[in-house]
């Protein structure tokens, strides 16, 4: 592989940004993934965590009326009266 090559490779790669525990957070949940969930929190994902509108893993656990994840995510620090921008 060319120097050039290399140096193209390199800038590809940190061009894409990494997925965040936070999000991969949200994914979970919203899959119903208790496992998931767990681990991620085992491993440092913030329950307090934010989607751009402000939605919460909280907020959609709380949605698919799942409650024990919801009790997972408010061990976590989730907080409890968290609104998005559409005052959810």
């Amino acid at each position: 592989m060319t120097i050039r090559r290399c140096v193209l490779f390199a800038l590809a790669v940190c061009a894409v940004p990494p997925v965040l525990a936070s999000d991969r957070l949200t994914d979970a949940v919203r899959a119903g993934d208790a496992a998931a969930v767990t681990a991620l929190l085992k491993q440092g994902a913030s329950g307090q965590a934010e989607d751009a509108d402000g939605t919460t893993a909280l907020h959609w656990a709380v949605q698919a009326d799942n409650v024990d994840l919801a009790r997972a995510l408010l061990r976590a620090g989730a907080h409890a009266r968290a609104a998005n921008r559409y005052g959810v």
